[in-house]
């Protein structure tokens, strides 16, 4: 796993996803591992990693878009 997107407060956080999913007990599966500022932020922001490249992120993030929409 690849961290895309890192904001400097989320970097500890995301470098432990992405060591954890180096585990054996991990391995044969994709991910993509999102940190986000919690919601009384000011500034709320995301970073993120993920197995695939950048374009099929984009794609996975668009289609996680519209499974959410209301």
């Amino acid at each position: 796993m690849k961290i895309l997107h890192t904001l400097p407060r989320h970097a500890s956080q995301l470098e432990m996803l992405r060591a954890r999913s180096m585990r054996q007990d991990m391995e044969g599966f994709s991910y993509i591992c999102v940190v986000i500022d919690p919601p009384e932020s000011v500034d709320r922001k995301a970073s993120w990693a993920s197995s695939f490249n950048d374009v099929d992120t984009h794609k996975l993030f668009q289609a996680l878009a519209e499974q959410t929409e209301s």
